[in-house]
């Protein structure tokens, strides 16, 4: 929303690099078409509208995966159907958050990637290495389908093979120095595309953002945002949300306020904590009825099983960002909801005899589950005024010009920021800074406002029930205040 203040482009953080550059390029495209806005919310309507655009894109890349991959329409609708209405796809692709064009420059990448090996184009192969380093600078986490599509390119056979036929095939290893030849030219024909693409996108947009030495360039280009040192880990608590996750970004029954399962027990939640229950059970089904078919055939063509499982590894890759930061965040989930519907689609295609009725079944119940459940909420979402405007219009007008102000990452905070914000340089974003960056700056405006007399205001920090705190921060710090009590 900066792009609606500071006309100029500017780049964003290294995990959404090139997210106020499609803001802008989006704003004057469709100003070349005649559109026009009045105020910041009917801008923000516009950005939203390019979201759609991309998440409908998304949708049909999904739709072409399957269809080219399984080679027959029903999977490949069920499965563009499941990822495109579940929620979070519903929420980003009709909201103006940074992760949705990247996740259509990546899925882009795969279906070019598919092509090109099935039709050993090495330029196809190159295209695609170059859009994923397009997709890394777009939103980071959707550079991880790359292990996937690099493995298919090392493992998969010749031109020969069809591209419904690649997850199939059987591995095997060159037979002869040509086999060998066509297949390492795959891996570096993609592996030259990405590194082009990253010195021409980086090295432009650091050059334009004033970082003119390789050095201080390589050094941005490698700094990991996204609050690692504030989000970043792993435990044991993260594990067990991960299925609460994919559940709840299915189907969008997570309260919003979600602070991990005993927080949910805590407040007599027991409702929704069976619904969860029970729709995992229901997508447990499902992986089972396709997989038991899977292990069925393992006995006849184990090198051609192997070849799955090396490509399920591959794609595995893409659930990182969920573990080590959120299990249950919904930007992070995109992604792998289309992996998983690729995957679940073309192996399902696979099965037979009742075994694939049931899982057609399956899917017939989990598209029910999301229509039922995600499309009123989206429905009501689109005909209710957006929630907090009154509070975010309210505290426009208390911010003074000079004043600084702190916020979170709650409603109010969030549409201040967005529609009412022109001068960036004063806020800062609390949970998204690391403290190496928000200590230094209050002392810096503690400092200038003991001058100026300018105010330091704060949006709602912190400002979360007892049940949350305990559940998301309150063991951290007593933990750090006990520790510091010690030394």
């Amino acid at each position: 929303m900066q792009v609606y203040w500071r006309r100029p482009p500017y780049l964003g953080s290294n995990n959404h690099l090139l997210y106020p550059a499609n803001v802008y390029a989006w704003s004057e495209f469709l100003k070349t078409l005649g559109a026009r806005w009045n105020g910041p919310i009917e801008f923000v309507r516009l950005i939203q509208a390019m979201n759609a655009f991309f998440g409908a894109g998304a949708v049909a890349l999904v739709y072409l995966l399957i269809r080219r991959l399984a080679g027959v329409n029903a999977p490949a609708m069920a499965g563009a159907l499941i990822f495109g209405i579940s929620h979070a796809v519903l929420m980003h692709a009709a909201n103006s958050a940074e992760p949705v064009v990247g996740l259509f420059v990546s899925l882009a990448a795969a279906a070019i990637a598919i092509e090109g090996i099935a039709r050993n184009k090495i330029g196809w192969l190159m295209l695609s290495g170059f859009l994923l380093a397009l997709a890394l600078a777009n939103y980071e986490s959707m550079f991880l389908i790359a292990p996937s599509l690099l493995l298919m390119a090392s493992l998969l056979p010749g031109p020969d093979c069809k591209p419904e036929e690649l997850p199939f095939s059987q591995l095997d290893f060159p037979s002869n120095l040509d086999e060998a030849a066509i297949r390492l030219k795959r891996v570096f024909a993609m592996a030259a595309g990405f590194f082009i693409g990253v010195i021409a996108i980086y090295g432009t947009a650091f050059h334009c953002a004033g970082i003119h030495s390789p050095r201080a360039m390589i050094l941005r280009f490698l700094s990991m945002g996204g609050g690692r040192k504030v989000y970043g880990g792993l435990s044991i608590s993260k594990a067990v949300n991960f299925p609460v996750g994919f559940i709840g970004n299915l189907f969008g029954i997570l309260p919003r306020n979600y602070g991990g399962l005993r927080q949910m027990l805590r407040e007599n939640r027991f409702a929704r904590l069976t619904l969860i229950m029970a729709l995992g059970v229901v997508s447990a089904a499902a992986a089972a009825t396709i997989y038991s078919g899977l292990i069925q055939k393992a006995r006849k063509f184990m090198p051609r099983l192997t070849v799955r499982i090396l490509l399920g590894a591959g794609a595995a890759f893409v659930f990182f960002p969920n573990i080590y930061w959120d299990p249950t965040y919904d930007k992070l989930w995109l992604q792998p909801l289309a992996v998983i519907a690729v995957f679940a689609a073309v192996s399902a295609d696979k099965l037979e005899g009742w075994r694939y009725k049931a899982a057609g079944a399956m899917a017939a119940l989990i598209i029910i589950g999301e229509g039922a459940i995600n499309l009123p909420k989206a429905w009501a979402a689109h005909t209710r005024p957006a929630a907090c405007l009154e509070d975010a219009r309210a505290v426009a007008n208390l911010v003074r010009p000079t004043d600084k102000v702190v916020a979170d990452f709650d409603p109010v905070s969030t549409l201040w920021l967005a529609l009412y914000d022109d001068r960036p340089s004063r806020s800062l974003v609390f949970p998204a800074a690391s403290p190496s960056v928000s200590l230094p700056t209050l002392r810096d405006w503690t400092d200038q406002c003991a001058v100026s007399g300018c105010r330091i205001l704060f949006i709602n920090v912190l400002n979360q029930s007892r049940s949350v705190w305990n559940g998301f921060l309150g063991n951290r710090v007593c933990s750090t205040a006990r520790s510091m009590t010690i030394a």
